[in-house]
């Protein structure tokens, strides 16, 4: 099914069917709700489709739903599988958004004071770029939330849809890997028809309004933030490191940016980056010269990976690796899993991380990754809105 045609199924009955594979939870699906659309595409695949990678290189040729983790191993790989169902469904209308305030409190209030955990990783990663060794590196952390009876996760889902707009919205689920949500700004690859393109995002600051409002003022006060130097210098790390990839790989690039753009309630500054991609059976090589860029990762590459593994609190599993659709004959459209939780039956796995230079201060930088977890605890109460009403 070509994702752009806007063809649907009867809601009612196939928002319960999605309710079914929730439900039942046997084979992979994917709910997938592309940034400004009201459509939400739907795809489950078979109980023996699934292929495993364990190097990026292996999904050359490859076609279908791809759940990449931030490093590829043995005993987390790379995922692949093909649908053998897909359908679109609008997004459903609904009441305004949950406003209760002891929901609001319980999920969504922001810790001011970093953890012992975190402080002491945060020293250990400002140590090695003050020594030299790295230009830049991103620490990631987690949070668990204890789940609680009532919570509706095909609701949350989209409830999401309709509140984070400016975000790729998706559910994702393997008996391998459990569930993932998340609301991702960030693309890795897209494209068809030998146009592609990256982007490279980086540099966090809290929106000036709310995160709900779209009218011309907000875009207005959106395009006259200011950045201060370490999120330029952040975020042009990233753009030069995928534009070097890419012209090592022979490739010519066109770039657009920095601008300003926003996820949630927070803004980011944005380069996109587009470039001719001759042999599109080969987005493996492609991807595995890609991820995990500086914006998830550090420079240099290789040496910043073994020491995020090596120092963070947590393994990050497939936090801050990809998901989405590839097909080298048709269109690619892969997004990295940012904004994003692992949901259980007993708890809430929320993540979230921020770029480090040797100029950053660990309470700064703990209260970006608050932020980012923002995201995720109001999707978790909205999945309990029902139970308030």
């Amino acid at each position: 099914m070509n994702r752009d045609k806007q063809e649907f199924v009867p809601a009612e009955t196939d928002w319960e069917a999605i309710r079914q594979w929730i439900t039942r939870g046997d084979r992979p699906y994917l709910l997938w709700r592309r940034p400004g659309s009201g459509v939400c595409h739907c795809g489950r695949g078979s109980e023996e489709g699934l292929e495993v990678c364990r190097d990026l290189s292996d999904l050359n040729g490859k076609k279908g739903v791809v759940f990449a983790p931030f490093f590829c191993t043995e005993e987390v790989p790379a995922l692949v599988w093909q649908p053998v169902e897909e359908f679109n469904l609008k997004v459903p209308c609904s009441e305004e958004l949950l406003q209760k305030d002891r929901l609001r409190l319980k999920y969504q209030t922001e810790n001011p004071i970093p953890d012992e955990p975190y402080a002491a990783c945060f020293d250990a990663f400002s140590e090695a770029l003050r020594a030299g060794a790295f230009r830049k590196l991103v620490l990631a952390r987690s949070a668990c939330v204890p789940r609680e009876s009532g919570f509706d996760l095909l609701e949350a889902f989209q409830a999401a849809c309709r509140r984070f707009v400016y975000s790729c919205v998706y559910l994702y689920h393997t008996p391998q890997t459990g569930i993932w949500i998340g609301c991702t700004p960030e693309i890795l690859l897209a494209g068809r028809a030998h146009q592609y393109m990256t982007v490279a995002l980086a540099g966090t600051q809290p929106l000036p309004f709310e995160a709900a409002d779209q009218t011309a003022e907000a875009a207005r006060l959106l395009a006259e933030l200011s950045w201060d130097a370490k999120n330029r210098r952040e975020q042009q790390y990233v753009t030069d490191y995928i534009s070097n990839c890419l012209h090592r790989l022979g490739l010519e690039t066109q770039e657009k940016g920095p601008f300003t753009v926003r996820a949630g309630a927070l803004a980011h500054l944005k380069t996109e980056i587009r470039f001719e991609l001759s042999d599109a059976g080969r987005t493996g090589d492609l991807l595995r010269a890609l991820h995990p860029t500086p914006a998830v990762c550090g420079l240099p590459k290789m040496e910043a990976a073994r020491f995020i593994r090596e120092h963070e609190t947590m393994p990050r599993g497939y936090y801050s690796g990809f998901t989405g659709w590839l097909d080298p004959q048709g269109e690619t459209e892969l997004y990295v899993n940012l904004r994003s939780m692992q949901v259980t039956d007993e708890a809430f796995v929320l993540y979230a991380g921020g770029g480090i230079l040797d100029t950053s201060s660990v309470q700064d930088e703990w209260l970006e990754t608050e932020r980012k977890m923002g995201t995720m605890r109001a999707v978790i109460a909205q999945g309990y809105r029902k139970e308030f009403e």
